[in-house]
């Protein structure tokens, strides 16, 4: 049984050759960057989503208040 070990092995041509002083976190801060994504985006989703509800429930109100305006005119 020969004394070879996988992680003797020597890596050809990578962006970041592992060494012994490599911690893990190093190496995964070369990928961090392009998957984060900021939580500002989901916070202005969420209050565009809100405001056209908002209009949604107002444009309701105003056809309403409309059409009462129009029977108490029609009424009197």
């Amino acid at each position: 049984m020969n004394s070879y070990h996988p992680l003797d092995a020597k890596p050809v041509g990578t962006i970041l050759e592992p060494t012994p002083s490599t911690s893990a976190a190093e190496i995964m801060d070369v990928h961090i960057p392009s998957i984060e994504i900021p939580r500002m985006d989901t916070t202005i989703l969420v209050s565009a989503e809100e405001d056209s509800l908002s209009k949604m429930k107002l444009k309701r109100q105003n056809r309403t208040l409309f059409k009462t305006n129009l029977q108490k005119s029609s009424s009197s």
